[in-house]
């Protein structure tokens, strides 16, 4: 592809995703030197977005594109009508390691080296969900990422059925880059309580016995303890054994629960996959 061409694909799909996410904006997007482009965006959910909408607007024009995303502080002048003059370590260092590494999606994370890691090793399995496209999938993501259509949409412009579009949508990883991000915006948020109700969502989980617990049952048992020696003359070493059975019958309950929990789970799991094995030979 010659650079005129080139040029003008990427004047086109920048120009076409600033519009889209002109309210997500804190900086212009622009173009720097040669096929270099940046942008600041006003939080992580709608930085994943436009990447996904960046890239399938490449895949699509047939332009091989790496991505190189910052968690970290910048300063300077910001606009996002004019040209942005900006400095400071999120830029210096997601600059550094889009020119170093070779990956597609390059995360950098200011302080945070282990959220680095990890989303490094989502932008490898998002590297390869989106490798093998075909052109039917490629298709669909267009008119869902780009066009944003919705499925009932798809089927007329398609000419497809119900069952194909979300065919597509399953074999092209929509629903699982989505899903990816969704779980990425959420590890960003600053609110604990909040994350544990989103997350486990319908999930009722052992928390265990945190420090005030374990403070509130050791002093119950002490008192027990106390009473039960002195006002029955029990003597010490039956209350222990006595503490010792309950502690045993206690943790074979426990284990019974998880075994039966697990055993629940796995049927579950069985089901689900024989479902999709069987959807995917209909299809």
């Amino acid at each position: 592809m010659n650079s005129k061409k080139l040029s003008n694909i990427l004047n086109k799909v920048i120009n076409s995703a600033e519009n889209r996410f002109k309210d997500d904006l804190i900086s212009k997007l622009e173009i720097k030197s040669g096929d270099d482009f940046q942008v600041i965006l006003k939080d992580i959910n709608s930085l994943l977005l436009i990447l996904f909408y960046l890239d399938i607007s490449f895949i699509l024009e047939e332009v091989e594109c790496r991505f190189a995303l910052a968690y970290g502080s910048i300063y300077g002048f910001i606009s996002k009508d004019s040209h942005s003059r900006m400095l400071g370590p999120g830029l210096t260092n997601v600059n550094e390691i889009l020119n170093k590494k070779d990956k597609k999606y390059s995360f950098f994370i200011q302080d945070e080296i282990y959220k680095s890691i990890l989303l490094d090793t989502i932008g490898l399995l998002l590297e390869d969900s989106l490798s093998n496209l075909t052109n039917k999938q490629k298709k669909f993501l267009y008119y869902t990422i780009i066009e944003e259509k919705d499925f009932r949409d798809i089927e007329s412009l398609m000419k497809v059925k119900q069952r194909a579009v979300y065919y597509y949508a399953e074999r092209s990883k929509y629903f699982l880059v989505m899903n990816i991000f969704d779980k990425i915006a959420l590890s960003f948020e600053p609110d604990r309580k909040k994350v544990e109700k989103i997350y486990y969502n319908g999930i009722k989980l052992d928390e265990g016995l945190n420090s005030d617990k374990i403070s509130c049952l050791v002093f119950l048992i002490t008192a027990i303890g106390s009473l039960l020696i002195k006002f029955f003359d029990i003597e010490l070493n039956k209350f222990l054994l006595i503490i010792f059975i309950f502690t045993v019958i206690l943790i074979l309950l426990y284990t019974v629960n998880d075994c039966i929990n697990s055993v629940i789970v796995n049927i579950k799991d069985s089901e689900d996959i024989s479902k999709n094995k069987e959807r995917d030979d209909n299809a």
